[in-house]
């Protein structure tokens, strides 16, 4: 598909047309550069976006225009620029996306779901600034038109807000809670076709298998995400986006029963795949920082003192780019360093790395952002030296 409306677009361009000009096809244009800013690297995706403002400038579509503030939103968001997408959302949502001021004829079930996505993305950026109750309360403003009777774009939007109302949970730590709601969430898409095929329906899974993992329950973690990630592998797609985070998932198994081999292999492997794009955007920044983060793992829980070192500098590296070199993150990054160094025999820098820890983790509450991490191994760190009790 894409090389075929990049021609189109080509040849709108020679012939020296605005968009604008051809009426009878500007809104189906539109919405194919909008579907089109899902696929290939950050620099088409803002071609898109570009392209799809100049089609709608001045266009009544309300639904349109809603798919486009929140995929420029989210693009945003992938960009690092979370001031940038939360104003975009903000100018939007506040205006026309809440229940108050969508009382007229224009509030169909497909632009409802479409103020699904809206609302989803606005939480988002407040889950990345730690604002979850604000994030909850959010998503809680919606709900398609007919409760008894939703659409099926209305049925994937309330799984898409379920979801992310998981993730919420899962961040501060009510695991049992946030299972429940998310394997219901599950049992109900295995009888709607239209939702397993979404990018949610991933998204879906890795968050249940985080919270197996959480909750000591690493082998159906490690069973659900196999049962996706096997067509994936015989199809030839495990190393697309949504494949490499199942397979970041799928290490936290491994890690999680001391399989350190198969894990430390898993990881070279998507080392290797993320170290030939190029210009990463923020969400693979993360996911490199999880890489570094497993490497560190591997070698620190095997003794491997050195490697540990190397890759645990690199993790703390990671946080400088993704902008959190003095969050809670950071602090485990560097309790981490510190017990490593303190296995070394530097006693010294240990200590100066653990007071620079206690502050980054002073600074902003805990939250449970990457299993494993951020709970158990937080508190491995802790204790290991000496520290006391890691409490929840």
């Amino acid at each position: 598909m894409l090389p075929q409306l990049a021609h189109v677009l080509a040849q709108y361009d020679k012939m020296g047309l605005n968009h604008q000009e051809i009426p009878p096809f500007r809104n189906e244009l539109a919405s194919t550069t909008l579907a089109a800013s899902r696929f290939s690297d950050m620099s088409w995706k803002i071609e898109m976006i570009t392209r799809a403002k100049q089609l709608l400038k001045d266009s009544p579509d309300s639904y349109l225009n809603a798919w486009l503030t929140y995929r420029e939103s989210a693009i945003l968001r992938m960009r690092g620029k979370r001031d940038e997408s939360a104003k975009t959302l903000e100018d939007f949502v506040r205006a026309t996306a809440l229940p108050a001021n969508n009382r007229g004829s224009e509030l169909t079930p497909r632009y409802n779901a479409q103020r699904s996505d809206l609302i989803i993305s606005f939480s988002e950026n407040m889950i990345q600034q730690g604002r979850l109750e604000e994030a909850k309360m959010e998503l809680y403003e919606w709900s398609p038109l007919d409760l008894t009777a939703p659409s099926t774009l209305e049925r994937i939007a309330s799984r898409a807000r379920d979801i992310t109302l998981g993730k919420i949970l899962r961040y501060q730590g009510l695991f049992k809670d946030a299972l429940v709601l998310l394997e219901k969430v599950l049992e109900e898409s295995h009888i709607d076709d239209f939702f397993e095929g979404t990018g949610w329906y991933r998204v879906l899974l890795s968050g249940v298998a985080d919270l197996y993992i959480e909750l000591d329950r690493p082998e159906d973690a490690e069973k659900i995400l196999r049962q996706e990630l096997q067509p994936m592998v015989e199809a030839g797609t495990q190393d697309i986006a949504t494949g490499k985070r199942l397979r970041l998932s799928l290490v936290e198994t491994y890690l999680e029963r001391n399989m350190f081999g198969i894990a430390e292999e898993a990881l070279l492997h998507l080392k290797e795949e993320y170290e030939v794009i190029k210009e990463p955007d923020y969400a693979t920044s993360i996911n490199i920082f999880r890489v570094w983060l497993g490497l560190a793992r591997v070698s620190h829980r095997q003794g491997n003192w050195e490697d540990a070192l190397s890759y645990w500098r690199q993790a703390l590296a990671a946080t400088e780019q993704l902008k959190m070199s003095n969050g809670f993150n950071a602090g485990i990054v560097r309790y981490s360093l510190a017990h490593a160094l303190l296995m070394t025999g530097d006693s010294a820098q240990s200590d100066l790395m653990v007071a620079q820890a206690k502050q980054n983790m002073a600074s902003e509450p805990r939250m449970f952002w990457i299993a494993g991490f951020n709970s158990k191994w937080h508190d491995y760190a802790i204790i290991s030296l000496g520290h006391g009790t890691a409490e929840r």
